[in-house]
């Protein structure tokens, strides 16, 4: 028998091929005995809930037959657990990455950190550059944890700034009271704290005063204005910033605050490679779309990738996808304030470097077409050889042979291999191309020369 308590480890690929991993889902509101047989605590669930349990194969067909675990005294209902994937992940965190996927890329981390803050009842406080799908991509994974059913309301979302003060914060002031009594009272039930799931915007940015009492509460669990004392319902809280983590670092107020968010991540992209946002327009504006402007968005792609390797200015993926949009309609990429001009001007002077290179080559390749097609390289034949071949027939078969039989297909050669010899020095050969140039005409000059 499997304890609860422990997890098991697998120690080989047999036992893996033989083994699975349960996690027990994580229930936010009050627990529904009724789909649990015979009886299980509610303190005991609490400490179940996003813990994970090895079992066997034919222990989880059994589980999916009966309908329940059965450990000893409990019997757990299925629609409480879950299966979890040999990389950790369980189904329904798969099932949300899937579904934040298909118009984003790269949100495995924030799903993953968000799903951990949401299993283990922990604060998550999430930060870097803007552009990065903080806000929408948390938003995104909340709406989809509703309706999955294991959050019963959405989100309270609340954006900080200078101007916030601690009486918006804890849901505004009491004006009556004040008003009859002259006593300062908040409308805490107006506030996040009467929420469970709780999103901070721009955390950083709010007066240290409202930062200080925000993180009172948090550490104690309890609002306090005077003789008021509220109890917070709220279970997570998911801070957002743009700054950096040596911003808010270097402030003793902030670095507390962020104490009380055990779980930390810097939303950021891998790499921001030219592939990265190939990969980004694809999935924001569909394949079709793609396909139909995939000149123009290589291009992009391209110059976006070179502007922030350079480290002159940073372009973020939801400014890179204004660009797209303004770029294949045929704007001005200067009207993208976050590239840098010079890197803009070098693009576009090697751009146009590259498209003459180009047009040589194809050039080149035209003229190596239209030798082969008509043949020039052909009649080069030694006249002769050929007069001595022609005197060795006569004599086999004592029929007179006319050898300039050729000279009408030869004259009609020639004046084609005239033509392209002076096609090809017509064109003006970039540096890059010139040899090759020199090396065609040449070639030309010596077809020219045996069908004369």
């Amino acid at each position: 028998m499997y304890s609860l308590w422990q997890r098991e480890e697998k120690q080989n690929i047999k036992i893996r091929k033989q083994t699975m991993k349960i996690k027990f889902k994580n229930i936010t509101d009050s627990l529904d005995f009724t789909k649990i047989f015979p009886v299980i605590d509610a303190d005991d669930y609490s400490l179940l809930a996003g813990r994970e349990l090895t079992i066997s194969d034919n222990d989880y067909e059994k589980i999916k037959e009966k309908g329940f675990l059965d450990v000893k005294p409990y019997q757990i209902s299925i629609d409480l657990i879950e299966q979890i994937g040999e990389d950790g992940i369980s189904a329904t965190q798969q099932k949300v990455l899937n579904k934040i996927n298909e118009h984003t890329v790269y949100q495995e981390k924030l799903v993953d950190v968000l799903f951990k803050g949401f299993e283990l009842g922990k604060n998550v406080l999430m930060y870097g550059r803007g552009g990065h799908n903080k806000s929408e991509g948390t938003l995104d994974v909340l709406k989809e944890l509703k309706a999955e059913g294991l959050i019963n309301s959405d989100p309270f979302v609340m954006s900080f700034g200078d101007g916030l003060t601690e009486e918006s914060l804890f849901g505004g002031m009491n004006v009556k009271k004040f008003t009859d009594d002259g006593i300062m009272e908040y409308l805490f039930k107006n506030s996040f704290l009467e929420h469970e799931i709780v999103v901070f915007e721009e955390i950083f940015d709010a007066p240290p005063q409202v930062l200080l009492s925000l993180k009172d509460v948090l550490t104690s669990g309890y609002a306090r204005k005077g003789n008021q004392i509220h109890k917070s319902k709220v279970k997570m809280v998911i801070a957002l910033t743009n700054k950096s983590k040596e911003e808010f670092a270097e402030d003793d107020s902030l670095e507390a605050l962020t104490q009380r968010f055990p779980l930390t991540l810097k939303v950021e992209w891998p790499s921001y490679s030219k592939s990265d946002f190939i990969k980004l327009y694809k999935k924001v504006f569909g394949e079709d779309f793609y396909k139909a402007n995939a000149s123009k968005l290589n291009e992009l792609s391209d110059i976006i990738s070179q502007n922030n390797a350079s480290q002159e200015s940073f372009v973020s993926p939801r400014t890179a996808i204004h660009a797209a949009s303004l770029y294949v309609n045929g704007g001005d990429l200067s009207y993208i304030s976050d590239i840098s001009p010079k890197i803009l001007n070098d693009f576009y002077k090697a751009n146009k470097d590259r498209v003459l290179i180009d047009a040589d080559e194809l050039v080149l390749k035209r003229a190596e077409e239209y030798i082969e097609k008509n043949e020039l390289n052909k009649v080069d034949i030694d006249k002769d050889l050929l007069k001595m071949l022609v005197e060795v027939q006569e004599k086999r078969t004592g029929e007179k042979i006319d050898i300039n039989l050729d000279q009408k297909d030869k004259l009609a050669k020639l004046k084609k291999a005239e033509f392209l010899q002076n096609a090809v020095k017509a064109h003006s050969f970039s540096v890059q191309r010139k040899d090759a140039a020199e090396k065609m005409i040449s070639r030309i000059s010596h077809i020219i020369s045996n069908l004369k």
